[in-house]
């Protein structure tokens, strides 16, 4: 909670959102599996688009809502699915706006535009090919033709007009006889389908750039090593964005007040304890960088009201682990390594060398005075202005005590402070009854 307000104001909030927004773009410039996310650039092997795809050609779409109040353009790709294209649609036009309120791909329709009359919306699921051994593939912009500079429109679902023919417009089709060259069937009927011993639509296993048997096959053809490339290009793209939020991160001219506070306190345990030094610096990397950043590097969406597709996950995860190896020793590679340990080996040097200066801002920081801490979270406490449910945190606190009462009433017990105060007997009091 202290170091919320310290995030919005720091270098490091608007360096992580950065960093998220460089590697989404990043990513969506190659192709993008919708089923499996795996892509053709990212900074996880494992997640690595090894099969070839067709159709990877940009193309650039008007898109417009509201009947044309608002028109803007989009990039695409030629094998996104349409979920994928409504999805990069609304990035573009609600980029301002924080994830929460904004539209889902779900919520609207996207109506492809020709013409005066001609309209069609188009679809991935109920206007997927017929079923190849128990797939389906869902459709695509190269499945129905569309090219570049072609004008788009985003429906809510609710304004849609179902019972107008989605494919052409029903006005222009009274006026006009259609030749069958005119038309492209994109479904067979169903019972011939299933006349013909295929399998059910509903059972058929759903794929988008490459099917799973094929994929399985490609993997095992292919060589880490053989791919290691295209990590370090993603890597390149993106390693400006990296390093700005570590050195933002842990910045020694911008040590947040609670954590300077928190590592005196550290402090001054080890010297009660006789704690050796390594055993210290674990305690503060522990504390604050590792078990903070190192999980904001990975869902920053926990703090911020950002849209982090589930594809950026694996890139997020190898930034924190990344983040999180800047805390121990030099290791030797070897042929077991993994490959994202590879991918940031030469970085490591320059990152632990980071960790030390911020580890040398912190100690040379004036210390914390108690009242200026108590200050600060007594301001902290009124500038919630969300209604807090009293019940449920006192529960939630039960919860935590029941489970290690044990330990925390014999330290209780230890200290001399706490046992003149008597707190384990109220403590014990205070379980029985809610217990009870």
């Amino acid at each position: 909670m202290c170091l919320h307000q310290h995030l919005l104001k720091s270098r490091g909030g608007s360096a992580l959102i950065m960093l998220v927004k460089a590697m989404q773009t990043v990513m969506e410039k190659a192709p993008i599996d919708a089923i499996t996310g795996a892509a053709r650039t990212t900074l996880a092997y494992d997640q690595l688009l090894l099969a070839k795809t067709d159709h990877d050609k940009s193309l650039t779409l008007s898109v417009q809502i509201n009947g044309g109040e608002f028109v803007t353009t989009c990039a695409v790709l030629e094998c996104d699915t349409i979920s994928q294209v409504k999805a990069k649609c609304l990035g573009v036009i609600y980029k301002k706006d924080p994830a929460s309120i904004r539209p889902r791909s779900a919520d609207v329709d996207l109506q492809w535009l020709s013409g005066k009359q001609g309209k069609l919306i188009l679809k991935e699921e109920d206007t997927c090919p017929a079923i190849d051994e128990g797939h389906v593939k869902l459709m695509t912009l190269s499945d129905y033709h569309v090219t570049d500079g072609s004008l788009m429109e985003l429906l809510n679902k609710n304004t849609t007009d179902e019972d107008e023919d989605r494919y052409v417009n029903y006005n222009n089709l009274q006026q006009q006889q259609l030749t069958h060259s005119e038309v492209q069937l994109l479904v067979e009927d169903e019972e011939e389908e299933e006349e013909k011993g295929g399998s059910s639509r509903e059972d058929a296993i759903r794929y988008h750039l490459v099917r799973p048997d094929e994929e399985a096959q490609g993997k095992t053809r292919m060589l880490p090593e053989a791919q290691l490339h295209k990590l370090l290009q993603t890597k390149m793209n993106v390693k400006k964005f990296v390093d700005d939020v570590i050195d933002s991160a842990l910045d020694k001219k911008d040590i947040p007040v609670c954590v300077k506070y928190l590592f005196c306190i550290l402090e001054g345990l080890a010297q009660r304890y006789d704690v050796d030094q390594d055993t210290l610096l674990s305690w503060k990397n522990n504390s604050y960088p590792v078990r903070f950043w190192g999980r904001l590097l990975s869902r920053p969406n926990i703090v911020f009201d950002i849209d982090t597709p589930e594809y950026l996950q694996p890139s997020l995860d190898i930034v924190a682990s990344t983040f999180i190896d800047s805390f121990t020793s030099p290791q030797t590679l070897s042929k077991n390594s993994s490959p994202h340990k590879l991918l940031f080996f030469k970085d490591l040097e320059e990152y632990r060398g980071v960790v030390k200066s911020f580890h040398r801002g912190v100690s040379s920081a004036p210390a914390v005075d108690e009242r200026d801490m108590a200050k600060d979270m007594h301001k902290l406490t009124y500038m919630q202005n969300f209604s807090l449910n009293k019940i449920s945190v006192f529960y939630e606190l039960f919860l935590v005590l029941a489970k290690f009462k044990d330990e925390i009433i014999s330290d209780l017990e230890e200290n001399k402070d706490t046992s003149r105060l008597k707190l384990s007997e109220k403590l014990e009091h205070v379980l029985e009854l809610l217990e009870s």
